[in-house]
C-alpha cells in the first residue's frame, strides 16, 4: 500500500484525555501563526520525527499518537535546555516546511505505521 499524506486537526489530537495527561503544562506549545510573547531567550530550531504503529489502530489514531510523541519529544528538549515553550511549530511534508497552520498537522500513513515530522523553536518566554 502506498503512503498516504493526511492533514488532520491538531485540536482533536490534543483534547483527548490521554494527551492532557502526558503533555507538560509547564512547557507551553504554540503552533506557527499563534501569538506568543517575545522570547527572553532562544535555544534554536529543533526537528522531531516520531512514528507509531498502525497495527490495531486506524491511520488517524496512529497519527494522533505520532503527533503526541513528537510534541513530548520537543517538550523534553525544552526541559533539557531550561526553556518553557516550544513555538512556531510547523509540519514537514516531503522534506518541505508547510505554511504556518495552527489548525492542522501533516501525517504520513503506510501499511503498518504512521509518522509526523515537526519543526519548532525552543525558547524561554517571560
Amino acid at each position: 500500500m502506498a503512503a498516504q499524506q493526511l492533514m488532520l486537526p491538531i485540536r482533536d489530537a490534543l483534547v483527548e484525555p490521554e494527551a492532557g495527561a502526558r503533555l507538560d503544562d509547564g512547557i507551553k506549545i504554540y503552533w506557527s501563526g499563534q501569538a506568543f510573547p517575545a522570547p527572553a531567550q532562544t535555544y534554536g530550531v529543533f526537528l522531531a520525527e516520531k512514528r507509531s504503529s498502525s497495527m490495531h489502530r486506524s491511520d488517524q489514531e496512529a497519527c494522533v499518537w505520532s503527533l503526541r510523541s513528537a510534541l513530548l519529544f520537543l517538550q523534553s528538549v525544552a526541559r533539557e535546555h531550561g526553556a518553557n515553550a516550544v513555538v512556531n511549530i510547523r509540519s514537514i511534508k516531503d522534506d518541505h516546511l508547510l505554511p504556518p497552520n495552527g489548525e492542522q498537522y501533516a501525517c504520513t500513513a503506510e501499511h503498518l505505521s504512521a509518522w509526523v515530522r515537526l519543526h519548532a523553536n525552543i525558547v524561554t518566554l517571560p
